[in-house]
C-alpha cells in the first residue's frame, strides 16, 4: 500500500478502499498521509507529495462501523526498510508510548483496587 513513487493521495485512497471493502460504513475523518518532511506536520492534509525512496511515511485514518469510529495510526518506512537513524528514532518514540501505556494500566489497576 505504501511504496516509493506513489503520491500521498493515492495511498489515502487505497486505504479508504480497503476500509470500504472490509465493511466500513464511512471514514471517521479525512485520511492523513504524509511522507518525508510531511510526516512531521500535525494533521497534514495536502496529500500532494510523491513518496520517495528512503522516506518515512505517517498515516492516520479512522473507519466507522455500527456507530463506532476507531483510529489506525502508523509510521513506517516507505521502502519497507528503516535506515539505522530512522530505526533509532522510531524505537525511542515507540518505547515512550509503551511506557505510557504501562503506567496507564498500572493506574487503572490502582483505581480499581481503591473502589473495592
Amino acid at each position: 500500500m505504501m511504496r516509493p513513487g506513489l503520491y500521498e493521495y493515492q495511498v489515502a485512497a487505497k486505504m479508504v478502499e480497503v476500509h470500504a471493502m472490509g465493511g466500513s460504513e464511512a471514514e471517521g475523518y479525512a485520511p492523513i498521509v504524509g511522507a518525508g518532511p510531511n510526516s512531521t506536520a500535525l494533521h497534514y492534509d495536502k496529500l500532494a507529495r510523491k513518496v520517495a525512496d528512503g522516506d518515512i511515511a505517517f498515516s492516520m485514518l479512522a473507519r466507522n462501523f455500527s456507530g463506532y469510529s476507531a483510529d489506525i495510526t502508523r509510521t513506517l518506512p516507505a521502502n519497507g526498510k528503516f535506515t539505522p537513524r530512522q530505526r533509532e528514532i522510531y524505537d525511542i518514540v515507540f518505547g515512550s508510548a509503551e511506557g505510557r501505556l504501562r503506567r496507564a494500566e498500572t493506574r487503572n489497576e490502582f483505581c480499581k483496587s481503591r473502589r473495592q
